[in-house]
C-alpha cells in the first residue's frame, strides 16, 4: 500500500507494521486507505478555515469512541483500539499539533453549524452576528501551536 513515507515516519514503526500489509485484499486495502487518510489529515499544518476543519474533523473521527471509525478499521483488518493508542501517543509526542487558529477555527464551525438547524430569524441573527466577531479574532489570533496536548474531540 502506498501513502505518505512522511507519516510512517512521524507515527513510528509500531504504527507503520500495524498498516502495512502487502497481503490484503484490495477491498481491505481500499478501507486502510481511508483510516490511513485520516491519519494524514490530522498532520495538516494550514490554519485556514477549510484545512483546520479537515483537520478537525479527522481528528475528531480518531479519538471519539464512534462506531463509524471501529467499523472501518474492522473492515481494514485493523485494531480500533490500537489505531487510536497510536493516535493519542503520537499527540503526546506532540507528532500531531493544533495551532491556536486550528482549534478557534472548530469553535467556528461548530457554530456555523447551528445556522442549520430549526430555529428562528432572531437566532440566526444572532448566530451570523456572533460568527462576524469570531472571524475577526480568528483573523488576529496567532499560527503558534496550542500548549496543551487535545486528548478529546474538538
Amino acid at each position: 500500500m502506498s501513502s505518505s513515507p512522511y507519516l510512517y515516519k512521524l507515527m513510528g514503526l509500531s504504527f507503520t507494521r500495524s498498516v502495512i500489509d502487502k497481503k490484503l485484499s484490495s477491498e481491505h486495502k481500499l478501507w486502510r486507505a481511508v483510516v490511513i487518510n485520516a491519519f494524514d489529515d490530522t498532520m495538516i499544518t494550514l490554519s485556514d478555515r477549510k484545512s483546520s476543519v479537515q483537520k478537525i474533523e479527522a481528528h475528531n473521527w480518531i479519538i471519539q469512541e464512534s462506531r463509524d471509525f471501529r467499523e472501518v478499521c474492522e473492515w481494514a483488518l485493523l485494531d480500533p483500539e490500537e489505531m487510536r493508542e497510536h493516535y493519542i501517543s503520537a499527540l503526546k509526542r506532540k507528532v500531531i499539533a493544533f495551532t491556536k487558529k486550528q482549534v478557534r477555527w472548530a469553535e467556528y464551525n461548530r457554530i456555523y453549524k447551528a445556522l442549520f438547524y430549526n430555529i428562528n430569524n432572531d437566532q440566526k441573527k444572532l448566530i451570523r452576528k456572533r460568527l462576524d466577531e469570531l472571524r475577526k479574532e480568528i483573523h488576529n489570533t496567532a499560527t503558534t501551536y496550542t500548549d496543551s496536548i487535545i486528548l478529546e474531540a474538538l
